[in-house]
C-alpha cells in the first residue's frame, strides 16, 4: 500500500496543489458513494406522471379560458384584462407581492419594465401581434405533450447528456459501473483544479486507486481481478459520454 501511494501515478496529489487535490478527490468520492440511483429512477417515474397530468390540466385551463372569452359579450361581468392580455398579466404578476419578492420586483421595475413600455404602446396596434394568454397556455400544452410522447419511450427520453442516458438505459448498468463512472465524471468536472507543474491535466484517478475506493464505498472485500473489471467501466471521454 505504501508503494502504491508513493507511486508516480499519484503525483497529481503532491506538490503545490496537494491540499486541494485530496480534498476535491474526497468530495468526489463521497458524492459518488451517496448517489442514490433508485431515487433518480423514482424521480423519473414522477416526472412522467407529472408531465402527463400537466398536459391534462393545461388543456382544461385552455378550454376554460376560451369559454370565458366566448361568453364575455353575453355575460354582464367585467373580466380582468390579465385573462387575455399577456403583457398585462406579466406586469400584474411582477407587481404582486404574494408572487414576486421585493428584490425581484425592484429588478423588474428598474430593468425589464422600461423595455416593455414600447411594446405596451403598440400593443393595441393592428401591426402588433402578441399571443393571448390562452394561446400561450396552448403553446405550453403542445410543448408538454411533445415531452410526454418522448417520455413514453426510454429511447427518446431527452436525457441531460450521454452520461445520464448510459446510466439509466445501459444493459451493463450495475452498482460498480455507476460508482466508477460517477467518480470519473465528478473528477472530470473538477479537472481544471488538477494540474501539475507543467499545467497538464491529471484529474484521472489510477485504476488501482479507484478500484480500492469502489470496494470500500460499496462494502466489498475481494479485490482479485477487480481492477481490470473497473477499467472496463470507466469513462473514456473520447466520445460524447457527458
Amino acid at each position: 500500500m505504501e508503494t502504491f501511494y508513493r507511486s508516480e501515478s499519484l503525483g497529481w496529489a503532491r506538490g503545490p496543489n496537494a491540499d486541494i487535490a485530496w480534498r476535491l478527490w474526497f468530495d468526489a468520492a463521497l458524492d459518488a458513494a451517496n448517489a442514490d440511483e433508485d431515487a433518480s429512477r423514482e424521480a423519473i417515474k414522477r416526472q412522467r406522471a407529472n408531465v402527463s397530468e400537466l398536459v391534462r390540466v393545461l388543456d382544461a385551463a385552455r378550454d376554460l379560458l376560451n369559454e370565458i372569452e366566448q361568453d364575455e359579450t353575453a355575460a354582464p361581468i367585467s373580466i380582468p384584462i390579465e385573462f387575455t392580455d399577456v403583457l398585462h398579466l406579466l406586469d400584474a404578476t411582477a407587481q404582486h407581492p404574494g408572487i414576486v419578492d421585493g428584490c425581484d420586483r425592484s429588478r423588474y421595475e428598474a430593468n425589464a419594465r422600461p423595455r416593455l413600455d414600447e411594446i405596451f404602446r403598440f400593443n393595441g396596434s393592428a401591426a402588433c401581434f402578441i399571443p393571448s394568454v390562452a394561446q400561450l397556455i396552448t403553446g405550453l400544452s403542445a410543448s408538454a405533450f411533445g415531452l410526454q410522447a418522448q417520455l413514453d419511450d426510454r429511447a427518446t427520453i431527452p436525457w441531460r447528456g450521454q452520461f445520464a442516458a448510459d446510466q439509466f438505459t445501459s444493459q451493463k448498468s450495475n452498482k460498480y459501473r455507476a460508482y466508477v463512472r460517477s467518480v470519473d465524471r465528478a473528477m472530470w468536472e473538477l479537472r481544471f483544479e488538477y494540474t501539475d507543474e507543467n499545467q497538464a491535466e491529471c484529474w484521472r484517478l489510477p485504476d488501482s486507486l479507484l478500484a480500492i475506493q469502489c470496494k470500500v464505498a460499496l462494502g466489498e472485500s475481494d479485490l482479485e481481478g477487480f481492477v481490470e473489471r473497473m477499467r472496463k467501466h470507466r469513462l473514456s471521454f473520447e466520445s460524447d459520454e457527458l
